[in-house]
């Protein structure tokens, strides 16, 4: 997020803004190639129980919550 939104302002340096403007959260990212077609997921079975806290900043980012997405892929590809 400070990459994205905050170092042009704090540092005054030429290009962060378009720096910016071209980074992602990662699980925003794999969202994103999945969305595309271009996520492999051939995933392995994970006999695991997980938790998830979601990182205050992507409530700041506004990018809703991709990792969520991507723990909730398997399920859907299996239609569960």
């Amino acid at each position: 997020m400070t990459l994205r939104d905050e170092y042009h302002d704090i540092l005054n340096l030429p290009g962060a803004s378009l720096l910016g403007g071209h980074l992602f959260d990662l699980c925003q990212f794999l969202v994103r190639l999945n969305d595309e077609g271009r996520l492999n997921t051939a995933f392995q079975e994970l006999n695991a129980t997980v938790c998830y806290h979601v990182p205050c900043h992507l409530r700041a980012l506004h990018v809703g919550l991709p990792a969520l997405e991507l723990l909730s892929l398997r399920s859907r590809l299996e239609g569960h």
